[in-house]
């Protein structure tokens, strides 16, 4: 079951800790991977939160979500606090972005992380036989 964007700007659920007790190993990496990248802490865990949001809106595993659900969440989300008439979070593209930046450097995304619609595959990306490094095998 999905949840709609409204509801999820209207409620502000804590998607991220709720998340974290459903996939504890994938969160861990999540972090850890996130942290390599340079994020600091409080930065992984609003990452966390917007990556359970796109999970939330679109009914899928932390390790389903595409670079398309990242974008039409991010679209559904910013539409729905205009028309609830929400402040948005001051961050919201920067975290955004880091989430786009940690998807891809773990493997999980082919296209590179852009602050605007997602742009074309790199190429050598497609057939990748290596699994994304924090994805359960």
């Amino acid at each position: 079951m999905s949840l709609g964007a409204d509801h999820l700007i209207a409620r502000r659920p804590r998607l991220g800790p709720i998340m974290t007790a459903y996939h504890p190993e994938v969160s861990i990496l999540f972090a850890e991977h996130s942290a390599a990248l340079g994020f600091v802490p409080k930065s992984v865990e609003r990452q966390w939160a917007a990556l359970a949001q796109v999970c939330a809106l679109h009914a899928v595993t932390p390790n389903a979500v595409t670079r398309q659900m990242l974008d039409a969440s991010h679209t559904a989300l910013e539409d729905a606090a205009v028309r609830l008439g929400v402040r948005r979070h001051d961050n919201r593209h920067a975290i955004l972005f880091g989430l786009q930046a940690s998807l891809f450097h773990s493997g999980s995304a082919t296209s590179r992380p852009s602050p605007g619609p997602a742009g074309p595959p790199l190429r050598g990306t497609a057939g990748r036989t290596c699994p994304p490094c924090w994805r359960k095998p």
